[in-house]
C-alpha cells in the first residue's frame, strides 16, 4: 500500500463513522472516478459479488435475505466451462447454482441461449487468458443476455490494467456490473473491492449489505478499508499505466536474458499473462535431462527457502513481476539462478507449498 492509503486508513480508524453513509458518500464517489453509475464497496472483489448475487436473489428486500440461502436449484447462474476458477464458488456461497455451459471446445451462441432457455437467473463472466479463442466474448454475452433480461455480472478481480476496465465492462460493453479486487494492482487494502454498475444494483447492495444485519453481515467491511480503498482508486487513477508497464518489461527481459544463458534453461517472454492483462511474465522451461529439476520441484523450493511465489503450470515456470517492487527483482534473479545452477544443494523432499 502507499503511505497516502495507510495515512487515509488511521482517522477512519480512529474516529466512530457512520458506515451506511458512508458506504454511500463513498461509493458515490468510486462511481464519479470510474465513470459509473453506482459503486459499492466491499471487503474484496469475492464479497463484492457475493453481496450482488444476494441483491439479486432477494430483489434489494432484506426481509426477504432471511429466507437466504435458498433452495440451491432456484437461482440458476451461468457460466461458461472455460472461465471456470476457485472463486465461482461465492455463487454457491449464497444459496445459487452454478450452471456450466460448453465444453473443452468452447461455448456457442446457441449452447447459452439454450442455458436461458432451460431457465437461468443471471450471468457470471471470467474473463480470463483463452489461447484458443473459442469462448464467447463478454460482448456476445451481452448481447444474448440483456434482451432476455439476464443480468450479467463480471469477475474482474485481477482485470486491472488496463485501467480503462473500470468503465469498459459496464459502460461500453453492457455488463450490469463489474467486481474489482482493492488490492492487486490498486495496490489499497487486501481485503477490500468493490463492485460498479448499474445503479438501482448498487442501491440494493447497499440495502441488503452489511451492516445489515442479514446473511451478507458475514461479509463487514470497516470504516478504515472504505477510507483506505478510496485514497488507494484516486492514486492508481493518477499513475502512468504506460511506465508502469515498459517497467515491468524491463524486468521481465533482465530475467529472461540472465536465465536464458543458463546451460540447460529454455527461458522467453510469456504475453499476456494468465489474466489476459497486457502485462508481461517470465517463462523458465528446465531441460530435465541436463539440470534435474522439475517445474514444481524449483517452485516448491523457492517457496519453501527463499518466500518467492512463481506459478508452476506442466514444464513451465512462470514469473510475474507485475507484484514486485524494482528492487526486489534483482533477488529473484539470484535465488531462482542459484537453484536451477544447484539442483543437488538441497537433500530429501521440499515441502510442498501451499496452493497458490
Amino acid at each position: 500500500m502507499r503511505k497516502r492509503t495507510l495515512d487515509a486508513m488511521a482517522p477512519a480508524g480512529t474516529e466512530y463513522h457512520d458506515v451506511f453513509a458512508m458506504q454511500a458518500e463513498l461509493g458515490d464517489h468510486i462511481a464519479a472516478l470510474t465513470r459509473n453509475d453506482g459503486a459499492y464497496i466491499a471487503n474484496g472483489a469475492a464479497a463484492a459479488l457475493a453481496i450482488a448475487f444476494l441483491a439479486l436473489m432477494s430483489d434489494g428486500d432484506a426481509a426477504a435475505t432471511a429466507q437466504l440461502p435458498m433452495d440451491r436449484g432456484g437461482f440458476r447462474v451461468l457460466i461458461q466451462r472455460s472461465q471456470r476458477t476457485p472463486y465461482d464458488a461465492v455463487v454457491r456461497l449464497v444459496g445459487a447454482s452454478l450452471v456450466e455451459i460448453g465444453d473443452d471446445n468452447g461455448t456457442s451462441v446457441g449452447q447459452l441461449v439454450e442455458a436461458i432457455e432451460r431457465g437461468a437467473r443471471a450471468y457470471l463472466f471470467v474473463p480470463v487468458r483463452d489461447d484458443s479463442a473459442s469462448s464467447l466474448t463478454l460482448d456476445e454475452v451481452v448481447t444474448v443476455c440483456k434482451p432476455r433480461g439476464i443480468p450479467v455480472l463480471v469477475d474482474a478481480a485481477a482485470q486491472l490494467p488496463p485501467a480503462s476496465n473500470l468503465w469498459r465492462y459496464t459502460t461500453e460493453l453492457g455488463a450490469d456490473a463489474a467486481a474489482f479486487s482493492g488490492g492487486k494492482e490498486v495496490r489499497g487494502p487486501q481485503n477490500s473491492g468493490f463492485l460498479v454498475g448499474r445503479r438501482d444494483l448498487v442501491e440494493a447492495c447497499r440495502a441488503i449489505g452489511p451492516p445489515h444485519q442479514t446473511l451478507a453481515r458475514a461479509l463487514k467491511v470497516s470504516p478504515e478499508v472504505m477510507a483506505g480503498l478510496v485514497a488507494a482508486i484516486e492514486d492508481y487513477l493518477l499513475e502512468d499505466e504506460d511506465e508502469t508497464i515498459a517497467q515491468r518489461e524491463k524486468m521481465v527481459e533482465m530475467w529472461v536474458d540472465s536465465w536464458d544463458a543458463i546451460p540447460g534453461v529454455e527461458a522467453f517472454r510469456d504475453f499476456p499473462n494468465v489474466a489476459g492483462q497486457p502485462c508481461p511474465r517470465a517463462a523458465v522451461r528446465i531441460d530435465f535431462d541436463r539440470i534435474p529439476l522439475s517445474s514444481e520441484e524449483l517452485a516448491n523450493r523457492l517457496w519453501h527457502f527463499e518466500r518467492i511465489a512463481v506459478a508452476s503450470e506442466g514444464d513451465l515456470v512462470l514469473v510475474n513481476p507485475s507484484p514486485v517492487d524494482v528492487g526486489e527483482a534483482d533477488i529473484i534473479l539470484d535465488r531462482l539462478a542459484y537453484h536451477l545452477q544447484n539442483p543437488a544443494a538441497h537433500t530429501g523432499p521440499t515441502p510442498q507449498r501451499p496452493d497458490l
